[in-house]
């Protein structure tokens, strides 16, 4: 499928293209400019104007002098000469403007149209693919959401100047002076936790990870409960391993502090339902939203998450857990670690891109089971480089009790849980003491404050 199978012409502005070539003429250090905007040869839907850009940039890269002597010179040289209509078109384009005034004015029209032709050309592509790929619809989806992105991408944005640079970090010294000891970040309900990061910060990549089954989902969605209920701040959730009916009930027994086994059993006490009634009255209007679809793409979150930031507002994304997501390899034959990697820069990228705290639960492996005493350490994230490189916060959480055989020595630790913040690109690292509540599924601080290290 072409263009002109819609009888259409493709996006073009051929004069608008020669003002560009011109000013550049005019003026070479406008090369220099267009070149940091990303501006390439394909942007000239004239091939002969696009031969002609990536002649003059080339003469510009090794210091030549840009006249219509080296110009011509260097085309005739690589017998494009008279593919761009030979020295009257170059002559043309010296005289065809006065001034290279309205450069920025041209480059946008360029660009625009450039865009556009890419767009209509990936949409095209995509259709036809419609077509044939019908047993793997998500996997479509997700390439088209990818390649989609690589066209809004695709320009540079501006550098801004250290005068804007040193204004703004003046705003946030002297935001932090006068916050006078209140946490700058996020809340996340755990005030140990808090006072050693200084709350969730936004562009932030946070990994909370563990063995199966010591609670880093509950941990997880403790924290983005507190924001959106007690808080009252839209976040969004992406569960790939339990159901949103499933992470709700537990918010609801913790909140209730209703045993969760008494549930499953069958013997609620009739004291348990107006508890629970008040924690559903506390929990439904929070703006809290959960998307619980199984092994989801990468792109897919952060265009879900794209979405939710525009319309809905949320200040916080959280993601149970990383292993289970999608990355663009997965269909390929490249190796697990890459994958993670991929993914674990995607969650980067999320964060920076949308300006929140992207708080993500991951596994460790089994290397921690087999040595004494359990506690995990950093390397024992399973398929670790990529998610340590990328993470700017790790925490890893340990229960004793999990690991200890004797029953006397486990009743002793029974409950005691603790956060150990391995890595914290702008801060100290430490131990945070929790205590876990494992009836009512639920995180709270322990008496003990932070020991930063």
């Amino acid at each position: 499928m072409s263009f002109t199978d819609f009888h259409r012409e493709s996006p073009q502005a051929p004069d608008a293209e020669k003002g560009v070539l011109s000013s550049c003429l005019l003026h070479p250090a406008c090369l220099d400019m267009l070149a940091e905007q990303g501006m390439e040869q394909d942007a000239f839907y004239i091939p002969a104007h696009g031969e002609l850009y990536i002649a003059m940039q080339r003469l510009r890269s090794t210091g030549k002098a840009l006249d219509f002597i080296t110009i011509a010179q260097h085309l005739r040289d690589h017998n494009k000469l008279d593919q761009i209509g030979g020295p009257a078109a170059l002559n043309e384009l010296f005289v065809f403007l006065p001034t290279a005034a309205n450069l920025n004015y041209y480059r946008d029209i360029v660009l625009s149209k450039w865009i556009a032709r890419r767009l209509i050309q990936t949409c095209q592509e995509f259709a036809g693919r419609g077509y044939e790929e019908l047993n793997d619809i998500p996997a479509l989806l997700e390439a088209f959401e990818q390649a989609a992105l690589k066209v809004r991408h695709n320009q540079s944005e501006a550098i801004p100047a250290m005068k804007e640079v040193v204004m703004q970090t003046v705003g946030n010294i002297n935001r932090l002076y006068e916050r006078n000891g209140a946490i700058d970040g996020l809340t996340t309900g755990i005030r140990a936790l808090d006072l050693l990061l200084d709350g969730l910060k936004n562009t932030n990549f946070y990994v909370i990870a563990a063995r199966p089954s010591c609670g880093k989902t509950a941990l997880t969605m403790n924290i983005a409960e507190h924001i959106a209920v007690d808080c009252g701040l839209p976040v969004g959730v992406f569960s790939a391993e339990m159901c949103r009916q499933q992470l709700v009930q537990r918010g609801l027994l913790g909140r209730a502090r209703v045993n969760s086994a008494n549930l499953r059993n069958g013997f609620l006490s009739d004291r348990d339902f107006p508890a629970i009634s008040a924690a559903a009255s506390k929990m439904a209007p929070a703006p809290l939203w959960i998307d619980d679809s199984s092994e989801p793409p990468i792109a897919q979150i952060r265009a879900r998450a794209r979405r939710w930031r525009k319309e809905k507002g949320i200040v916080a994304v959280f993601v149970d857990y990383l292993q289970l997501v999608r990355s663009p390899s997965k269909q390929g034959t490249f190796s697990r670690e890459r994958e993670v990697a991929e993914v674990s820069e995607g969650m980067k990228a999320m964060a920076k891109e949308l300006e929140i705290p992207v708080i993500v639960a991951a596994q460790l492996n089994r290397e921690s089971e087999k040595r004494e005493g359990g506690r995990p350490r950093i390397s024992d994230l399973r398929e670790s480089g990529g998610i340590e490189q990328a993470a700017d916060v790790v925490g890893l959480l340990w229960r004793e009790e999990m690991h200890t055989q004797d029953e006397e020595a486990k009743a002793k630790v029974s409950g005691e849980a603790l956060l150990d913040i391995v890595k914290h690109r702008n801060g100290p690292v430490g131990d945070v003491l929790l205590t876990f509540l494992k009836e009512f599924t639920t995180f709270t601080d322990r008496a003990t404050a932070p020991t930063p290290q």
